[in-house]
């Protein structure tokens, strides 16, 4: 038994390019090789793996103890995506298996990145980075269209604003990318899997409100990621591992981004992306380029920006109707609920949209003819309850004034105060009249 277990090692051994590979995994800490990949097809030339491994081995070559900032933002994250998606069933550090559309997402960055390192530059696909011969061509044929269109140019000055930003001026853009999840499908069980892919990197979560950023930090230590929590990391302090985890809110980040660690993070996830497009946070997220984002969100739009201008290339994209039609979400049901009185929640909870109707039209996307289902029991109690309360004046104690004694009782201001009658709702005429 031992022999046979030490033979595949012997023989790895034995080939230059699967020892560099296995030498490189015990310097980088992800794995150039698996199990049953040939070294000759998997780390063929030109390919993206190796490329990281070439560059792991003159970084090892110079001298270097660990990889260095550049190597960990082009490689780092690539190979733990496909370390993660080589399992049969990917999951967290818990063991909480990642489900299909999860997947998709951490699958569809693998695919960005891996075309990034094979483009020999960082691209995110929408036209920043080409090469020199296609900038040439866009070049000549740009000088044609401007000979032709000059009469016009002159009226298209006012809306240069709006166009997106280049890539001399925006140079953290081609490592920005996006997906959009719908509503309670599970973004942050992905974002956990962003995590356990980049095992080996500095991890900063953003997201809009305190709230969340509990909410973050409760889930993940579910999730098993619990050991990585590390306070924001400083410029010139050096992280006490080489894995911080680190979650904090979008007004943090705008305010403190010129004293992070340019170091100590390789990986930004902003949650509920939509709300990152505001000029503080966008300027922020753009003078921090040095790592990779994801922005996660469930809609593209915020009033009249768009998420695509701050994170360009979308790795997946999830339509509400086709969550809900897979079962991802919670059936779409369409619940009526009156604020007229009583009676009239009665009768609305009897009502339905049948097939037909012209209210129809306003059906919420997912939902089928027919679907709008009577409340429950339990809501319908819940909701006469709230409605009769508003009506309902509220408890409160009485006293009679000392300076008239035949005068109508006063409402008590406080807690001291002697009040003539017990303490309850307004009292009786006839209490009055005997007073």
């Amino acid at each position: 038994m031992q022999e046979a277990t030490q033979q595949p090692t012997i023989l790895l051994a034995a080939d230059p390019l699967a020892a560099a590979a296995i030498h490189a995994e015990a310097w980088a800490g992800e794995p150039f090789l698996r199990d049953g990949e040939d070294p000759t097809v998997a780390l063929a030339p030109g390919t993206a793996r190796r490329r990281a491994l070439d560059d792991a081995t003159a970084e090892i070559e110079a001298g270097a103890k660990a990889p260095s900032q550049q190597w960990k933002v082009r490689y780092g994250l690539m190979l733990g995506l496909e370390r993660v998606l080589a399992d049969p069933e990917p999951h967290t550090a818990a063991g909480t298996p990642l489900r299909r559309h999860q997947i998709d997402a951490l699958a569809g960055m693998l695919t960005e990145l891996i075309s990034a390192v094979q483009r020999d530059e960082l691209a995110n696909g929408n036209g920043h980075a080409l090469a020199e011969d296609e900038l040439l061509e866009e070049d000549e044929e740009e000088d044609d269209v401007l000979a032709v269109d000059a009469e016009h140019a002159e009226g298209e000055d006012e809306d240069a604003d709006d166009e997106p930003l280049g890539p001399k001026e925006d140079p953290g853009a081609v490592r920005r990318y996006r997906f959009r999840h719908p509503t309670a499908s599970g973004k942050t069980i992905a974002a956990a899997g962003f995590v356990e892919a980049a095992r080996t990197l500095g991890v900063l979560i953003l997201t809009h409100r305190r709230l969340l950023v509990t909410q973050f930090t409760n889930d993940l230590t579910t999730e098993g990621y619990a050991g990585r929590f590390t306070p924001a990391i400083e410029a010139g302090k050096e992280p006490l591992r080489k894995d911080p985890l680190t979650i904090q809110t979008y007004a943090w980040f705008a305010r403190h981004v010129d004293s992070i660690s340019r170091e100590a993070y390789q990986l930004v996830i902003c949650d509920e992306a939509h709300t990152a497009l505001g000029e503080k946070t966008s300027a922020a997220i753009r003078s921090f380029p040095e790592p990779i984002y994801i922005g996660m969100t469930a809609t593209e739009q915020l009033i009249a920006k768009q998420v695509s201008d701050v994170f360009p290339a979308s790795v997946d994209d999830l339509p509400l109707q086709d969550a809900a039609r897979r079962g991802l979400i919670a059936p779409l049901r369409c619940l009526r609920v009156s604020a007229g009185g009583r009676d009239q929640l009665r009768s609305d909870r009897r009502r339905r949209l049948r097939p037909g109707d012209p209210r129809e039209d306003a059906r919420p996307p997912g939902t089928e003819s027919g679907s709008c289902e009577p409340l429950s029991r339990s809501l319908r109690q819940h909701a006469g309850h709230r409605l009769r309360s508003r009506r309902r004046p509220t408890p409160t104690t009485w006293r009679r004034s000392s300076a008239q004694p035949g005068s109508r009782p006063r409402r008590c201001r406080g807690e001291r105060r002697r009040c003539a009658w017990p303490r309850r709702s307004r009292p009786t005429s006839a209490e009055r009249s005997t007073s």
